[in-house]
C-alpha cells in the first residue's frame, strides 16, 4: 500500500518545496504583470525565514472521483539546495525534506522510505519537478514559461508551462494580500489534477533540528531508493 503511495506522496510534497523556492526567488526578467508579481514577492519573502500552514490536497482522478488529504506543513528557507520542510498528514503519513534527502513515513504500514530529490527526478522524468525549486530561476524558465494569466478569487494566476514535454504543466495562484503562494495545481501525465492549497500561514515560527525529523518505531522497515 506505501509502495503504491510513494510517488504520490513525493507529489503532496512538492507542494512545500514550491512555496520554498517561491519565497526565495529572485529578480527574473519577465514582461508586464508577471515581473511585477515576481518582484513583489520577492519583497515580501525578504522578511520570512521560517512558514508554517494548513495544508489540503484535492486529487481529481481521470478515471472519475476525488482524493482528499490535510495536513501541515513547516518550511525553513536557506541556501539554494538546504531548504528544509515536513508535512503531517492527518492520515498517518509524514513527508520530510532536507536538502536534497527526502523521508516518507507510513505510521499503519510501519514502513519508512528514504530517497532524494536527484534520485527520483533522474528515475522517473515526469518527476523531474521535484528538483526544479532548487534551481535558478534561469534554469526554472529554461524548462517553464512563466506567465501571469489573471486575476482569481482576489489571488494572481501564474502559469508555468514546461518547454519538456515530459515535464508537468503547472499553475501557482499568489495571494495579492501578503504576495504569497497559497495554492499550486499540477496536471498529472495521467490525467489527474492535483490542487494544493495553503491556509493558516504563520511566518518565522521557532524551528529546530528536530522539527524536520520523523520519529517512528524500532520496528520500523526502512527502505532506501
Amino acid at each position: 500500500m506505501f509502495r503504491m503511495k510513494r510517488n504520490y506522496l513525493i507529489l503532496m510534497m512538492m507542494t512545500a518545496l514550491v512555496v520554498v523556492s517561491l519565497l526565495a526567488i529572485p529578480k527574473t526578467q519577465a514582461n508586464g504583470d508577471t515581473d511585477q508579481i515576481l518582484k513583489n514577492m520577492q519583497s515580501a519573502a525578504r522578511n520570512i525565514k521560517t512558514l508554517s500552514a494548513n495544508l489540503s490536497q484535492d486529487k481529481k482522478l481521470s478515471i472519475g472521483g476525488h482524493e482528499r488529504y490535510n495536513g501541515t506543513v513547516i518550511i525553513q528557507r536557506g541556501t539554494q539546495g538546504s531548504e528544509k520542510a515536513i508535512v503531517h498528514y492527518t492520515n498517518g503519513q509524514h513527508v520530510s525534506v532536507v536538502g536534497n534527502l527526502i523521508t516518507l513515513y507510513n505510521e499503519r504500514t510501519k514502513q519508512a522510505i528514504i530517497t532524494t530529490r536527484q534520485k527520483q527526478a533522474n528515475d522517473k522524468p515526469e518527476f523531474n519537478f521535484i528538483a526544479t525549486p532548487f534551481r535558478s530561476t534561469a534554469e526554472l524558465k529554461q524548462q517553464f514559461d512563466i506567465n501571469h494569466v489573471g486575476d482569481e478569487d482576489g489571488m494572481a494566476k501564474l502559469e508555468l508551462t514546461p518547454k519538456n514535454p515530459r515535464l508537468q504543466k503547472s499553475t501557482i495562484w499568489v495571494d495579492r494580500g501578503n504576495w504569497l503562494p497559497t495554492r499550486f495545481k499540477v496536471m498529472e501525465k495521467t490525467g489527474d489534477v492535483s490542487v494544493f492549497t495553503l491556509s493558516n500561514l504563520q511566518p518565522n515560527v521557532s524551528v529546530n533540528a528536530s522539527t524536520f525529523k520523523i520519529n517512528w518505531p524500532s520496528d520500523t522497515a526502512i527502505i532506501k531508493k
